[in-house]
């Protein structure tokens, strides 16, 4: 009886195991976006200038990224102006950190659509932090 117990328990208690050993780290690599981003996230808008989405996460080439999509009338050389005082701290040791802002390409403008935020006639600009070793 003692041995069908822990022949039914074991399996349970390694998918457990395995379970634990996958999201924790997706947690807290979840927790240092967040943290790399809030610099960002939590900087003043410009007047006129309407948060349609923000997002933080590592990248697949193993940087760090944070985004906010804006519903704006400014340039994206004036976004990166009013942005430049953002003092974001690299995501690790001996990384660079940049800003820059840019336009919506043809097909973010048609992923607005289909999400029901794009309004005709606005102007959209993504700014963008990003954390990464140094290019060589």
């Amino acid at each position: 009886m003692k041995n069908e117990k822990l022949r039914l328990l074991a399996p349970a208690v390694i998918l457990l195991a395995f379970a634990l050993v996958m999201l924790v780290p997706k947690y807290f690599e979840g927790k240092a976006a967040d943290a790399f981003g809030a610099p960002l996230f939590e900087h003043a808008l410009p007047a006129d200038t309407e948060v349609i989405e923000q997002d933080a996460a590592k990248t697949d080439d193993g940087g760090m990224m944070a985004a906010m999509l804006l519903k704006t009338d400014l340039t994206s050389e004036e976004l990166e102006a009013f942005y430049a005082d953002v003092d974001a701290q690299p995501a690790e040791e001996g990384d660079v950190v940049t800003l820059s802002a840019k336009a919506l390409d043809e097909s973010s403008i048609e992923a607005l659509q289909k999400a029901k935020l794009y309004e005709e006639g606005a102007q959209y600009q993504f700014i963008y932090l990003y954390s990464a070793p140094p290019k060589e």
